[in-house]
């Protein structure tokens, strides 16, 4: 499950948002966990930098 995290691009982003280690387990689960942390970074990028362009 750690090559999920080690695939990810701004892992280091990740570990700044306290995600160390995947607190569930099994690999659909890592995934979902690891898509909502996607999510959220995405949505904070959108609340700090404005609206995205059409």
């Amino acid at each position: 499950m750690t090559n999920e995290r080690d695939n990810f691009v701004d892992k280091h982003r990740l570990s700044n948002k306290g995600l160390t280690k995947f607190t569930l387990r099994g690999k659909t689960k890592v995934q979902c966990q690891l898509k909502l942390y996607c999510l959220v970074h995405n949505i904070e990028k959108i609340k700090n930098y404005g609206k995205i362009a059409a």
